[in-house]
């Protein structure tokens, strides 16, 4: 769509020499929304899928076919969707790091808590049958990282005209939670299960060294 490969990110380590090239965009005075923007009492969303670019990558290492294997060759970020959000997200950032590690990102930043509903997280039809399979490991999508979906926060006024503005642009849009107040500087995001309890991690995400 956008006529470049996609050669990893900017932080990277290597035995051979590296050239990195930045490509910088502009905003509107004042318009744009940060990692630190997100209140207490924000509703949490995220758009399209979460988890299709760790399984797309597992088809990719395994020579295996699947619907997720484009998605992870492909990756089709929600651009437009994204540059409307100014009037409404208070935070936003891509899923890039991992789902659990990104909302984390936004959580440091702004210096707040998210209490997120694990099972409120969009999945694929491939993501619902890997986790059909493996109940535990519902982990693995919500830390691999790749998506390139949106993570944002907004005021719960706002929750009309986003479900409207997903509309316009054929988007799939899911609530997943709500920051809360950081208790005892715990300034992260906590995954509850349906009746719950805290699920546990062994890792956030990707991390870069």
């Amino acid at each position: 769509s956008y006529k470049m490969p996609l050669w990893g990110g900017d932080t990277v380590k290597s035995q051979q020499g590296v050239v990195s090239l930045s490509v910088y965009g502009e905003v509107p005075q004042g318009k744009m929304v940060t990692r630190a923007g997100a209140q207490i009492g924000d509703d949490v969303y995220v758009t399209g899928n979460i988890g299709d670019g760790f399984l797309g990558l597992q088809h990719a290492l395994n020579a295996t076919l699947g619907e997720s294997l484009a998605t992870y060759h492909q990756p089709n970020p929600p651009l437009a969707f994204g540059q409307a959000l100014r009037e409404l997200a208070t935070s936003c950032l891509d899923v890039s790091d991992g789902l659990a590690a990104d909302l984390d990102h936004i959580c440091s930043a702004a210096r707040v808590a998210m209490r997120i509903e694990a099972d409120r997280v969009p999945l694929s039809n491939e993501g619902q049958a890997y986790i059909a399979e493996r109940p535990t490991q519902l982990v693995d999508l919500l830390t691999g990282g790749d998506d390139y979906q949106l993570a944002f926060t907004a005021p719960a006024s706002a929750a009309v005209a986003l479900s409207g503005l997903a509309a316009q642009f054929g988007l799939r849009l899911t609530r997943i939670g709500r920051v809360e107040m950081a208790g005892n500087g715990h300034q992260s995001a906590v995954f509850v299960d349906d009746m719950g309890a805290k699920l546990g991690f062994e890792r956030r995400g990707f991390q870069h060294f």
